[in-house]
């Protein structure tokens, strides 16, 4: 969240609409990751 809003700064020309969507897609696959982990983990434990 700091370098979203550090990016003016930083950047001479910020497109804030894209820096948002990446935001939001980082933000999203990372729950995604943290979902299929413990999907995996709940179906281990099923088979043992």
């Amino acid at each position: 969240m700091a370098l979203l809003l550090a990016a003016p700064k930083v950047l001479t020309q910020v497109h804030w609409l894209a820096l948002l969507a990446g935001f939001v897609v980082t933000i999203k696959a990372a729950w995604l990751a943290l979902w299929l982990m413990s999907a995996r983990r709940r179906s281990a434990k099923r088979q043992e």
